[in-house]
């Protein structure tokens, strides 16, 4: 969850078609000097349609363990089992905690089945 800044290339190309004369006085940036500049002028942009935060749950996987990688952590496909998106942080905040719980339970309760 959080507000989302694309990278800064995909920033440039946006700002080009939003306000190509203030890119042509900021291009000269770089760094966190661009991202202040940005960010002071188009702000955050929506993670999706008419939300700019989101809280998604994967179903995890086996850990990875492969010839290249072998970080341990759980795979996931990138389909989300569930997702909820809000328009204020607080709405984020509480939905997100929301959800953790709804999970938590539903784990508890899967193995109390067992």
């Amino acid at each position: 969850m959080g507000e989302y800044a694309p990278p800064r290339d995909v920033q440039r190309i946006r700002a080009e078609a939003r306000d190509p004369a203030w890119l042509r006085e900021n291009e000269h940036f770089r760094g966190d000097a661009w991202d202040y500049a940005y960010l002071d002028r188009f702000g955050y942009e929506e993670v999706g349609h008419n939300r700019s935060y989101e809280t998604m749950v994967f179903p995890a996987g086996p850990p990875c363990w492969t010839e290249t990688c072998s970080c341990g952590l759980p795979s996931q496909d990138g389909a989300a089992e569930d997702m909820r998106g809000y328009n204020s942080a607080r709405e984020a905040t509480e939905g997100h905690m929301s959800m953790c719980e709804k999970y938590a339970e539903r784990e508890i309760g899967e193995k109390e089945q067992e």
